[in-house]
């Protein structure tokens, strides 16, 4: 396997969790904003920013997935 092959998939695995960690954040902040007045942001917007970034980690898990597929796939050839 080439290395740009292993470095994609590599980047791919840590903005997937980096996108769970992000999403994590925005729904703490969510209940925080629900409950603290001095939070600028309300609970609706941090909830769709969660799940903004969930969906950006099933896509890049979905990327990688088809990515190893497909290099599974030429190796056996």
């Amino acid at each position: 396997m080439p290395i740009s092959t292993q470095l994609f998939l590599a980047c791919m695995t840590v903005m997937r969790i980096l996108c769970f960690a992000v999403a994590a954040l925005f729904l703490m902040l969510a209940v925080r904003a629900q409950f603290d007045p001095e939070v600028k942001l309300s609970w609706l917007t941090s909830t769709a920013g969660a799940v903004v970034f969930i969906v950006t980690g099933l896509a890049c898990g979905m990327l990688r997935r088809a990515l190893q597929r497909r290099i599974q796939g030429g190796a056996s050839k």
